[in-house]
């Protein structure tokens, strides 16, 4: 291995004494692989001892493993199967005890946690076997303590229920026997109460029945069987029940016959009461209800009438709602519902002409008063609709005259504005509208003032007056074509008068051949754009000073060194 080649390696060089840097790196390097090669044989055992799963052999490869520095990964791994090495121990230990104990909510604990944590089968089958024994014994106790209450109870359904879970269950035969025995004797009892019952159902069938010769024979039947006295005290007062009944059914027989409708009522109460045929009764209802109707027609027709004469909606639509449903004749009726109708069209109409004459909507209370009119509706509403009309009239007028001024002030126009004043005042707009329609019609005025004026100046070169006109326009709000020709008229003359003022400085500095006035002035011409000519002959006479310059200047140089040379030159 590369170990054993590096041992001999660095024997051979010790023997040969090589250099001590040379020795001590390969001792360094042997070093290294064999704590290497000892981490490589602790994790491969901590591996193994993980695959085993033997608590001992995986504390063992974990306190080597850490020791020889093996990944924590590896270690973590191990640590994982220690601990869950160890939680399959305890549960193996668990279930063993809980196998060994009666008690199967622990031992079905166990199980589950045992199952869980992978514990042996055969532990786990041992301790499903006890469980499903604990269970067995459990259900043969709960089987025989059920049979015992059912013999207790001496109830025959829970006794068969009972003694086929036992016998499932296989409780002991002395219990099964004591079960089969009160069972007998349970049917032996039922079959002596069901004959007893027999004529007990005859009587209570006579008693559903209510037929009197029924109620007579079972009654005679059921004393004779020994039934009890309360079922017969039951038929005893069926029986007179029976007989009450045919007394209330022949009395309301008669009073059907007959027209007095408190003998009817009553004889119907007695009726009820008693329970007497639906058929008879409905019949006694029939003619009651027919007496009745014959009588509320007749008061129908009068409240009718009544309320015809009235001449009152609430009062008409009450009244024919109840002749409709006393089924007063159709003449009566009609007459009824033509007063309703002429009520209803006379409220509307006036409903209609106040609300109406509430708004302001002209055509609508103009409608609202020809409809009133039609209909007939009192003369005060009339009035009133027709005073609202006209003052509705009126301020529409105000407000058309208002709307036309607001109009032609905005339009700005002087005749617009006049006419428009002139209608405003006849139509009595507001003192504030109409002042603001005098001003506007002043400022527009000022306005087409300023506008001549600025059209004037503007054909004129006086810069001041175009200034003062230009002032004036645009304080009137002049048209602003007409500011803007004026403005470039004004930039024009400015230009001009720049560009005079630049020729004339620019003459003067020529004369007078100034290095500094030319330069200036030079600049200035060019900006006002002076004609070329003059802008040559100052350029050449800038050009000109700037050569005599520079050669004073060379003069006095040359005269202040002493040198012939340079004062020759210069």
């Amino acid at each position: 291995s590369s170990i054993e080649a590096l041992e001999a390696a660095l024997k051979r060089a010790t023997a040969c004494k090589v250099s001590k840097m040379l020795l001590d790196a390969g001792e360094g390097k042997l070093a290294a692989l064999r704590e290497e090669a000892s981490r490589q044989e602790a994790e491969a055992t901590l591996l193994k001892a993980i695959e085993a799963a033997s608590i001992p052999g995986l504390e063992a490869a974990i306190a080597k493993a850490e020791a020889a520095k093996v990944s924590e990964e590896v270690v973590g791994k191990g640590k994982a199967a220690l601990a869950e090495a160890r939680a399959k121990k305890e549960a193996t230990d668990i279930l063993a005890k809980a196998t060994e104990g009666n008690g199967m909510d622990a031992l079905a604990a166990a199980l589950h946690a045992a199952k869980e944590k992978g514990v042996d089968t055969k532990v786990v089958e041992k301790g499903e076997k006890r469980l499903a024994t604990l269970k067995e014994e459990a259900a043969r106790r709960e089987a025989q303590e059920q049979l015992q209450k059912a013999v207790e109870a001496e109830d025959i359904e829970l006794l068969e229920a009972a003694l086929t879970q036992a016998e499932m269950a296989k409780v002991e035969k002395k219990a099964l026997d004591k079960g089969r025995k009160c069972l007998a004797e349970a049917k032996d009892r039922k079959a002596a109460a069901d004959a007893r019952l027999g004529a007990e159902e005859a009587l209570l069938k006579a008693i559903d029945a209510a037929a009197i010769s029924g109620l007579e024979t079972a009654i005679a039947r059921a004393e004779a069987a020994k039934v009890g006295n309360e079922v017969i005290a039951k038929g005893k007062a069926a029986l007179e029940e029976a007989r009450a009944k045919k007394e209330a059914t022949d009395n309301l027989a008669k009073a059907t016959e007959g027209t007095d409708m408190d003998v009817l009522a009553s004889a119907l109460d007695a009726a009820k009461a008693k329970g007497v045929d639906p058929k008879v009764v409905e019949r006694g209802e029939k003619r009651l209800a027919n007496l009745k109707e014959e009588a509320a027609r007749k008061e129908a027709e009068d409240e009718l009438q009544k309320a015809v004469e009235a001449e009152d909606i609430a009062m008409l639509e009450s009244a024919l709602a109840r002749a409709e449903a006393a089924k007063v004749e159709k003449k009566a009726l009609d007459k009824g519902r033509k007063a309703l109708q002429e009520a209803k069209q006379q409220k509307q109409a006036g409903d209609a002409l106040i609300a109406a004459a509430d708004g302001s909507n002209i055509e609508a209370l103009e409608a609202a008063l020809k409809r009133a009119t039609a209909c007939k509706v009192p003369k005060e509403l009339l009035d009133a609709g027709e005073a609202k009309f006209k003052a509705l009239k009126e301020e529409a007028a105000r407000k058309e005259a208002e709307t036309t001024l607001l109009k032609a002030i905005e339009a700005a126009a002087i005749s617009g504005l006049e006419q428009a004043i002139a209608k405003a005042e006849a139509a009595q707009v507001s003192e504030e509208v109409i002042g603001k329609g005098k001003a506007a019609l002043a400022e527009a005025m000022a306005t087409k003032e300023a506008t001549e004026n600025l059209n004037k100046a503007t054909e004129g070169n006086d810069m001041d007056v175009i200034v003062a006109a230009l002032e004036a326009a645009k304080a009137t709000g002049v048209e602003s074509k007409v500011v803007e020709k004026g403005e470039k008229r004004l930039a024009t003359l400015k230009e001009e008068a720049a560009r005079k003022e630049a020729h004339d400085q620019l003459q003067e500095a020529v004369e007078a051949e100034d290095i500094a006035m030319l330069e200036s002035a030079l600049a200035q011409a060019e900006s006002a754009k002076v004609e070329k000519k003059a802008l040559d002959k100052g350029r050449k006479t800038l050009e000109e000073a700037k050569k005599r310059k520079e050669a004073a200047d060379a003069l006095s140089a040359a005269t202040d060194g002493g040198s012939i040379e340079a004062l020759e030159m210069a």
